[in-house]
């Protein structure tokens, strides 16, 4: 239900193109039809012979009755063509305008799925496979595309056989009856070829989603496995995943190579059972002859049928093989949608008195422990505070929850007294900037990395975000400045130079809270007392929230909240906290790490 409810839509929204596209193939078709008209009356030397040639057929055939035979063959030759020739144009463009049907309806759905991935929460994101959904997204939505290309297509294809079978009927009812009782016997044959396409077409499915991923998370460990010594394994692995991959396709070439020669069987048998039929009814050679023009034409047209009914089948057969796939991209989608992240009504441009987090209590999805419990705490607009704590007691947990990437299971995070979930994800982002442990560089310039693309790249806002962040010096040292490429994940640039460069992209839309979640963590001494000295400078002007494990970066705090198995054990300013010898602080200040 839902996937044909889903293919309803796909042709109401792009109905005219689907128009043109039948319009095409009906005049395709109607140019069929003239061929065959052309050549009826070759089949004939009387001048009688059009008056045996059912209608609309004989329209075009009765101009020939009272041409010599010689004459009407050189029209008919010259007609013939200009007929052809039209048809090819017409035929390109049933191609042109099928491709372009194509890959509208399949770039679209493609892009749907996209923006669905880009607006679900956090949760789930963390357990989905990101190679699920790159298959999901490109390899089956675009699937959409081809198979209302297919049905788009059967249209006109209906019509000529229509129009066939109709002018059939009036020449040799009988004979048709005969033929179709052969088809009817046959379409339970073809009926199952159909069905086995389908299945064939959800193995392909199976195969092709577990080769991607497979093929992208042994790329994705090729380092660790060539440390190990098992490239030969990695090589085996991906050929074991490659045979089943084969042998699906392969399982379905075998069923749609089918059926053309079934088809083709099926019309050479109809054909044997119309001969047996015309040698019973017209058992005197000269009732033969005297309808000899019938049954050419009869002969001639049902020769004809069997072209776009082989098409139909075809069509038929591709569209259950595509089926599996609409079918996941259908329910991916509807996924997508029940997994939307909430956004809120209240635009905030900017914090006015502090952020609060009110009795917050959070566990993730399919965990029997809560990650935080019961935290309360308040950063008061304009100051430092550093969150510090053991790994799996709770700090990035709580960030997340600021991040908005999930929703506390019960409590409250406020902003100037406004519930967070209240607040619209735009205006919250733009209050916001994050610089993360491992920040995620695209392989493009410094200044799309910068700056996103945002405001067209605004080269000055991207200049002032880099010497805030201490990075401009370095980026104008480079060839080609801020056009500077940086590679896969900013593999051409450092550590140091990655963090730094993820300061300036937080930077770039002046936030009033910038949130470092162990930004510092990865570097060495040299490189962090750089960064260190960039914050020192931010925090006379913004919101400042550390979460590390290294305390030298907070010990100028004015808040520090130390965590520990999801709770808040300590909170305070640096200097009481020093003053509590028995306390976790004083032990992880002593220790100068976390561990």
């Amino acid at each position: 239900m839902l996937l044909r409810k889903s293919i309803i839509n796909a042709y109401t929204q792009y109905w005219k193109d689907i128009l043109v596209f039948i319009v095409i193939g009906m005049i395709l078709s109607f140019l069929e039809l003239l061929g065959i008209s052309i050549i009826l009356p070759i089949l004939d030397g009387t001048s009688s012979s059009a008056t045996k040639i059912p209608y609309p057929l004989s329209i075009v055939s009765a101009i020939f009755i009272d041409m010599e035979f010689n004459t009407k063959l050189k029209y008919i030759a010259i007609i013939l063509v200009i007929i052809f020739f039209i048809k090819g144009i017409f035929a390109y463009l049933n191609g042109i305008l099928g491709a372009k049907l194509e890959r509208k309806v399949s770039k679209n759905y493609v892009l749907k799925c996209y923006k669905g991935i880009t607006s679900v929460n956090a949760g789930y994101l963390d357990g989905v496979k990101k190679t699920d959904l790159f298959t999901k997204s490109v390899a089956f939505a675009g699937g959409y595309g081809n198979v209302i290309r297919l049905i788009a297509n059967i249209v006109p294809l209906l019509m000529t056989l229509a129009i066939l079978m109709g002018a059939l009927l009036m020449i040799y009812p009988i004979m048709l009856i005969l033929s179709l009782s052969v088809a009817v016997f046959s379409s339970i044959l073809i009926r199952n070829i159909h069905t086995k396409s389908e299945l064939a077409g959800k193995k392909i499915t199976q195969t092709n989603q577990k080769l991607n991923f497979i093929f992208i998370e042994e790329i994705s460990g090729l380092k660790t496995r060539r440390l190990s010594n098992s490239i030969n394994q990695s090589v085996s692995f991906i050929k074991e995943r490659l045979e089943e991959w084969s042998i699906s396709f392969l399982g379905l070439e075998k069923i749609t190579v089918l059926i053309k020669p079934v088809i083709e069987l099926i019309g050479i048998i109809s054909l044997a059972f119309i001969l047996l039929g015309f040698s019973y009814f017209l058992n005197d050679s000269n009732m033969f002859v005297d309808n000899s023009t019938a049954i050419l034409t009869f002969m001639v047209i049902f020769s004809r049928v069997l072209s776009p009914v082989s098409a139909i089948n075809q069509s038929i057969s591709d569209i259950k093989s595509n089926l599996p796939y609409l079918r996941i991209t259908d329910e991916f989608l509807s996924e997508l949608a029940n997994e939307k992240v909430i956004d809120g009504h209240i635009e905030k441009t900017k914090i006015e008195k502090s952020i609060e987090f009110k009795n917050v209590t959070f566990r993730y999805n399919k965990s029997n422990t809560d990650s935080l419990s019961n935290v309360s705490f308040s950063i008061t607009e304009g100051s430092k505070v550093g969150i510090v704590g053991v790994s799996g007691s709770g700090k990035s947990t709580l960030v997340d929850l600021l991040l908005r990437h999930y929703q506390p299971t019960s409590g409250n995070i406020l902003v100037d007294g406004i519930d967070l979930k209240d607040v619209t994800l735009v205006s919250w982002y733009e209050i916001l900037g994050i610089v993360n442990q491992d920040p995620f560089l695209f392989d493009s310039s410094i200044s799309y990395n910068i700056s996103f693309g945002q405001d067209s790249g605004n080269l000055q806002k991207t200049i002032i975000a880099a010497k805030k962040a201490h990075i401009h010096d370095f980026i104008m040292s480079l060839p080609d400045g801020y056009d500077s490429k940086v590679g896969g994940r900013g593999d051409l640039l450092s550590g140091g130079q990655r963090q730094r460069i993820s300061i300036a992209r937080a930077l770039y839309h002046d936030p009033d809270v910038l949130v470092f979640d162990e930004a510092t963590s990865a570097l060495d001494s040299e490189t962090e007392l750089d960064i260190r000295s960039a914050i020192t400078e931010l925090s006379t002007t913004k919101t400042i929230i550390m979460v590390t494990h290294r305390m030298s970066t907070i010990l100028d705090s004015d808040l520090i909240i130390v965590m520990d198995k999801g709770k808040i054990i300590q909170c305070g300013n640096p200097d009481d906290l020093i003053k509590q010898k028995n306390s976790k602080f004083y032990q992880l200040l002593k220790g100068n790490s976390i561990g």
